[in-house]
This record gives C-alpha cells, sequence and structure tokens, in this order.
C-alpha cells in the first residue's frame, strides 16, 4: 500500500529576492529594508578594512543591521499571524536569529538552518590561537600580536552575542511575545539543527594537532 502526504507550504521571501510566482508554492513577500547587495558591498568590506580599534563598532554595526532585517520580518508576521498559524513546522535559516521570535508569535514548532560556522559550538575546533576571526584579514599563520587582537574580536563576539540577546528580549515585549522564558532558552527550543556546510569550508580552519574530523564528529588519532 502506497501512502501519499501532502504538504501546504508558504515561503517568506525579502523583497530583494526576485521569486517567481508558482503554482504548487505559495510565498509572501514582505519589505526588506536594505539594498539585495547591501552585506556584500557594504558590510563585509567594512568589516575586512577596519582596524583593530575599530571591533566594537563592527561588531555594533552587524547587531543593528540584524535586528533591523528581524524587525522588518516580525512586523509582516504579526499583520499575518492569523493567516501563519495555520502550519505544523517551519524553517527559518539564520542568521538572523528572529525566527525563534516569530515561531513563539506562531505557536509553530520550527527547525533551524545554519551556516557551518555554528561549528564554534564545538569549544576544541575554535581555538582561537589557530582560527581567525571571520571578518578579519588574518590568516591561519597569525603572529603573536594577531593572536592577541584576535583574542580580544573573539572575546568582544561573545559580549556582542549577549548584548545581541537582550535586543532580542526587548523585541519580543514590543511585539507582545508573553513567553516567560528568555530568548537565549527559546533560541535553543528547536526540534532539528541543520549546519548547510562543512565546517572546513566556511573559513580558514587548521586540523588541530592530534584531531580528525569528519562531517559528523570528530576522534583523536
Amino acid at each position: 500500500m502506497f501512502h501519499f502526504y501532502l504538504f501546504q507550504v508558504t515561503l517568506l521571501v525579502p523583497s530583494t529576492v526576485s521569486f517567481p510566482a508558482s503554482i504548487s508554492v505559495k510565498h509572501s513577500v514582505y519589505k526588506y529594508p536594505f539594498d539585495e547587495k547591501y552585506v556584500e558591498k557594504t558590510l563585509v568590506p567594512m568589516s575586512h578594512s577596519r582596524s583593530p580599534s575599530g571591533i566594537v563598532e563592527d561588531h555594533k554595526m552587524w547587531m543593528d543591521f540584524f535586528i533591523t532585517s528581524c524587525r522588518a520580518l516580525i512586523t509582516y508576521v504579526k499583520l499575518h499571524r492569523e493567516e501563519l498559524r495555520e502550519f505544523d513546522l517551519m524553517f527559518r535559516d539564520t542568521p538572523p536569529e528572529c525566527g525563534a521570535i516569530v515561531s513563539e508569535m506562531l505557536g509553530i514548532r520550527r527547525i533551524d538552518i545554519r551556516p557551518g560556522m555554528t561549528m564554534r559550538l564545538y569549544k576544541d575546533i575554535s581555538v582561537v590561537s589557530y582560527i581567525p576571526d571571520m571578518f578579519s584579514s588574518n590568516t591561519d599563520k597569525m603572529s603573536f600580536v594577531e593572536r592577541v587582537v584576535n583574542l580580544i574580536s573573539h572575546t568582544l563576539t561573545w559580549v556582542t552575542i549577549y548584548q545581541y540577546y537582550a535586543h532580542f528580549d526587548e523585541i519580543r515585549k514590543e511585539f507582545g511575545v508573553q513567553e516567560q522564558r528568555s530568548f537565549e532558552d527559546a533560541l535553543n527550543n528547536v526540534e532539528i539543527i541543520i549546519i548547510a556546510a562543512h565546517f572546513a569550508l566556511e573559513y580558514p580552519q587548521p586540523i588541530l594537532p592530534g584531531k580528525s574530523y569528519d562531517s559528523n564528529s570528530y576522534k583523536k588519532v
């Protein structure tokens, strides 16, 4: 006996993406607050050209970009809440992290699709003495001074992440999300995390001494 399952799907697409009309895939377009190539042509070059003293400003620039992008999406979801609540599961691409708020607003379980840099969660992979900051101009052959700067950038990144979480807690209140848990807990309340690349393809990461990695796990050799 054959079983057939029919799924109703709606894609929320930013206005900068040219998504053709489709009979089989329903989609809605929300107004995106930046130009299509804003990240590639503006943010990334500014990050790569910054001096070590500009680390804080650089992190703030990215945080403001993500928060502004999220506010645009969440505003659209709030206006169309009833029609979007009919679904049982949502997939969200990240960054930014606003999908966690959307799933709370709609009461829908979610699956996250994250880039390979999520592999930093494995702490022994993300040794800052070996791995350059993602937006720096350093290579994997850093001098002592570059390693010190890399450590400062790494530390400030995590400080920025916690500030980032605090801003999203404020956005949750702004849009009437009544959950008692913190945004960080909401972010971790996910069914499945799909990592969209092998960590070695994302940015320079030398294989650390005494380790052998595959796409699923790591082991000592």
